[in-house]
C-alpha cells in the first residue's frame, strides 16, 4: 500500500511480514513435527494477527486522511485554527518563549473571573506570560500564577516554579 502516513506503512509491512512468517514458520514445524494442526495454527495466528497490524495502520491513514480533508476545508473557508471565533487584540496577543504567538480567549478571561470570584476574590489583571496558557493575575496588588484552559492550574507560589516566566516577569511587568 502506498499510505500518505508513514507510521502507518510501517505497521501495514510488519502486519504482512508477520502473515509471511506465521505461515512460514507454521510449515517449517509442521513438517518437522508431522502435523497439519500445527501448520493451520501458525497461519491462523500470524494472520490474525497481522490483520490487527494492518487495521491498526488503516486507523492511523484514515486520522490522517480527515486531518488533510479538514484542514483543506478550513483553508478554503479562509478560518485559522488557533482563532476561530476570537478577536485578536494587542492586549490578549502574546509571544511565547517559543516564537509563536498564543491568544488568551475571551471565554478563558470569562473562566478565570468566574474561578476567583467562586474563591470570593476579585481579578485586578491578567497578564498573559509567553508561556502558552499561562497567566499571572493580579488579585489583592499581587500576581499568582495561573494555567488557563480546559482545567484551571493555581499556583500561589508557582512563578519561582517557572523561571523563564520569572524572569519575563521581573523584566517587563514588575520594574514597570
Amino acid at each position: 500500500m502506498n499510505y500518505q502516513n508513514r507510521v502507518a506503512n510501517v505497521l501495514f509491512l510488519i502486519g504482512l511480514i508477520i502473515i509471511f512468517a506465521g505461515a512460514i514458520f507454521g510449515l517449517f514445524f509442521g513438517i518437522a513435527i508431522g502435523s497439519w494442526s500445527v501448520v493451520f495454527y501458525y497461519s491462523i495466528g500470524g494472520f490474525i494477527i497481522g490483520m490487527l497490524f494492518i487495521g491498526f495502520g488503516e486507523l492511523i491513514e484514515k486520522q490522517t486522511e480527515n486531518n488533510t480533508l479538514f484542514k483543506t476545508y478550513l483553508k478554503a473557508q479562509n478560518i485559522q485554527v488557533d482563532s476561530i471565533n476570537t478577536e485578536e487584540t494587542e492586549d490578549n496577543k502574546v509571544t511565547n518563549f517559543g516564537g509563536e504567538n498564543w491568544v488568551l480567549h475571551d471565554d478563558d478571561r470569562e473562566q478565570l473571573h468566574k474561578f476567583f470570584e467562586k474563591k470570593g476574590e476579585k481579578i485586578q489583571e491578567i497578564i498573559p506570560t509567553p508561556k502558552h496558557e499561562y497567566c499571572l493575575v493580579k488579585i489583592n496588588d499581587e500576581y499568582v500564577l495561573v494555567k488557563a484552559g480546559t482545567f484551571i492550574s493555581y499556583y500561589k507560589d508557582g512563578i519561582d516554579k517557572f523561571p523563564e516566566i520569572k524572569t519575563w516577569f521581573e523584566n517587563n511587568i514588575k520594574n514597570k
